[in-house]
């Protein structure tokens, strides 16, 4: 999934997995470890909050995070129904679940409750930072 590099601003930055680690890579040379797997814990590397900001409105990443935003708190399948609600082009379950996990190493939404490979899902909020974000406070 190719997601907006935090230095450049280019659309050309991708998530990578190594063995352990998640990396957000760019061409420009951004080289970011976005979390950590040790044994059977995940250590996430979320974004500060002064550093967090919102994707461009023309992603569909801002897609995931309206969807959110219009329901407040929801699952990841009440989450893809609502994006696919009058889309052109329909999103699988999956490709939401991934946009999820993006936003959430973003510092833009936190899992409540985490349902791993459960019909449904994990049930997902807002962070604080978004909410500000997104009010314009």
């Amino acid at each position: 999934m190719q997601v907006d590099c935090p230095k450049c601003a280019s659309p050309n930055a991708w998530y990578q997995k190594d063995r352990r680690d998640v990396i957000l890579r760019c061409l420009c040379g951004h080289l970011k470890v976005v979390s950590t797997t040790l044994g059977n814990i995940c250590i996430e590397h979320i974004d500060v909050e002064s550093e967090v900001k919102l994707p461009r409105r023309t992603t569909k990443l801002y897609q995931c995070l309206s969807a959110l935003c219009g329901l407040e708190e929801g699952t990841t399948q009440e989450i893809a129904e609502m994006v696919n609600f009058g889309a052109g082009v329909e999103q699988s379950l999956s490709d939401v679940a991934s946009q999820l996990t993006v936003l959430r190493y973003k510092g833009l939404v936190r899992a409540t409750t985490n349902r791993k490979g459960v019909p449904g899902g994990s049930t997902w909020v807002l962070t604080d930072a978004a909410l500000k974000l997104i009010k314009g406070v």
